[in-house]
């Protein structure tokens, strides 16, 4: 999905990348409008179907240098 909407190469060093096992790239995602969007492709197959409601909330992952915790925020 990352590379999908482009955003995997765009954001720099504050999305944690790692390899799983099997070699593939992973990230520990610092946002979640892809995974929203890509539920939302497999719901929504109208415009009949809009508006739709979404309550999203998510815990923060960053690498940020001003960040206390380190990767949460």
């Amino acid at each position: 999905l990352w590379r999908e909407s482009g955003r995997y190469d765009q954001i720099g060093p504050e999305m944690a990348r790692f390899r799983d096992r099997g070699g593939r790239d992973m990230v520990i995602a610092m946002t979640h409008e892809e995974v929203v969007a890509d539920l939302l492709r497999d719901i929504v197959r109208s415009y009949r179907q809009l508006p739709v409601m979404v309550y999203h909330f998510q815990t923060k992952f960053r690498d940020e240098p001003r960040s206390r915790g380190g990767l949460i925020r």
